[in-house]
């Protein structure tokens, strides 16, 4: 969205365009920690060496520092119970079974461990033509998928978010919520490419002949002086991306009846 919005006089303008260099939002004082894996782009705030499975792990182990001990004494009493059975044919279908098992076991007890502990969406990418995010999985599954989540922690969120006076938990959880989707909302729009900024211009009219209005040099980038510059606004919708709150009185207000 590229566009030129003029006072009523026409001897002042705001050029409305794209941001060429924009501050990635992840740079920015977030509220969710932004964790992703993939091949080819870095993307988020954090992009761990170790799987996925083994960085919830690691995450759970800190609201349960006993987890992974009784993920080993599980697996191991799994696999003294498969070898003591004869009904398996191989020891390579033992050894399937013994995954899936484990991985079932290791996988609930995550998600207890970060129940009520931790905050946290899915995030999915679509990568045709160019990269696009959210928190739910896109309808084309060849050139889309999981590449990660956004999460934060009870602490934190009570530091940051605290609960208000009368809201119930899952009034907070659901504020909680809203604030890691508009993250994600905020970090696609600047791979898309929606952030911008404006140029406040005023009409050089000295130079200007009698016989001349102030139309006649839209289009004469010379007869215009800038006076003003902002950049770094997110979305496309002058009212709700900061840039019109930006803007000081009378400008604000020509700006604002003309949206």
């Amino acid at each position: 969205m590229n566009r030129t919005i003029y006072s009523s006089n026409h001897r002042l303008r705001l050029r409305v365009k794209h941001d060429q260099d924009p501050e990635n939002p992840r740079d920015w004082n977030t509220f969710g920690t932004m964790v992703c894996w993939h091949s080819r782009y870095i993307l988020g705030d954090e992009q761990p060496g170790q799987s996925p499975d083994d960085f919830l792990l690691s995450l759970a182990e800190e609201f349960d520092p006993d987890i992974e001990r009784r993920i080993d004494a599980y697996a191991e009493e799994m696999w003294i119970r498969l070898k003591l059975n004869s009904d398996w044919r191989s020891d390579e279908a033992r050894l399937r079974a013994h995954a899936a098992w484990v991985e079932s076991f290791q996988s609930e007890q995550v998600d207890a461990a970060l129940a009520g502990n931790v905050f946290w969406l899915p995030l999915y990418l679509y990568d045709h033509g160019g990269l696009t995010m959210r928190p739910g999985p896109f309808s084309c599954p060849w050139d889309s998928g999981q590449v990660g989540l956004i999460y934060v922690t009870k602490q934190h969120a009570d530091q940051v978010l605290p609960k208000l006076k009368g809201e119930t938990q899952v009034e907070w959880e659901q504020r909680i919520n809203g604030l890691l989707r508009v993250e994600v909302a905020d970090y696609d729009q600047f791979l898309t490419g929606e952030v911008y900024g404006y140029l406040l211009e005023s009409l050089d009219v000295e130079r200007m002949k009698v016989d001349e209005s102030p139309e006649d040099f839209d289009d004469e980038p010379f007869m215009w002086r800038l006076e003003d510059s902002c950049w770094g606004f997110v979305g496309d919708d002058l009212r709700t991306n900061g840039m019109l709150d930006h803007l000081e009185s009378p400008i604000k207000d020509w700006v604002s009846q003309a949206l």
